[in-house]
């Protein structure tokens, strides 16, 4: 039976936390496929899949992948789902995820629902730390930065098919992502809540240095031109309050 929705999880040595993620996901029910790509060939990481996984489910390891585009590129075209959902091993979903987006899941549209941060402890338990709710955030606004984090969305199969993240750029790989897909399809919001980004304390994978942040927008503006006036001017402003004066015409 073809689930409806396929949850690639890309895993990098994360054993601990990636049974997390998937005990969350496994809470949505046969609906939900699981494919886990990990880009190394650990035994932590193997055995973690192997105790966790159901048997329906997917684990791909391949030591010659390099960073989480790959791994769900790779898993996008291992999915059986109608719909796809990306996971990151230290992200988890609420047990009604998937019950609440069903009534919003309609072909040729991406759908985008609210998120929750949660704060991890040293044993990976956790308390919501902060709900951010997307649904007052204009969709043109993802012209000039993201403000949807992988696991808030839910492509389409065929859509998911027709682009692909780019293993070349070395962060904001999710927001090009999301950008290809804007060019093609309408975006909707959904005003549910059940994917959990978490933190750990200290540095966490989006702590970024302001020069590195810098190149990202600069990368990302490039590739994808602004569709209007209001978006290069709101790119220019953005890239001001970075120290980067560029005219709007550039953007």
């Amino acid at each position: 039976m073809t689930p409806l929705i396929s949850f690639i999880i890309a895993t990098h040595k994360r054993p601990a936390s990636l049974i997390r993620t998937i005990n969350s996901v496994i809470a949505q029910g046969p609906d939900a496929e699981i494919i886990v790509v990990a880009d190394e060939g650990d035994r932590e990481t193997r055995a973690a899949a192997a105790g966790a996984l159901r048997e329906t489910d997917i684990f791909i390891s391949n030591p010659s992948l390099r960073g989480p585009s790959e791994s769900r590129n790779l898993g996008c075209r291992s999915a059986h789902g109608q719909w796809l959902c990306f996971l990151d091993d230290d992200d988890t979903v609420a047990p009604d995820y998937l019950e609440q987006a069903k009534p919003h899941l309609a072909s040729g549209r991406v759908i985008f629902g609210n998120f929750m941060v949660a704060q991890d402890e040293a044993d990976l338990s956790f308390a919501e730390h902060k709900r951010k709710p997307l649904g007052n955030k204009p969709i043109a606004s993802i012209e000039v930065t993201n403000f949807i984090p992988v696991g808030a969305f839910f492509v389409p199969t065929d859509l998911a098919q027709q682009v692909a993240f780019d293993k070349y750029l070395p962060s904001h790989e999710d927001w090009d992502y999301l950008l290809q897909l804007y060019a093609l399809a309408p975006f909707h919001h959904a005003d549910i809540w059940g994917f959990r980004y978490h933190r750990a304390s200290g540095p966490h994978r989006n702590t970024m240095k302001r020069e590195e942040r810098r190149l990202a927008y600069l990368a990302i503006y490039s590739r994808h031109p602004a569709s209007n006036a209001d978006a290069k001017r709101k790119r220019a402003e953005c890239l001001a309050r970075m120290g980067i004066e560029l005219k709007p015409r550039f953007l």
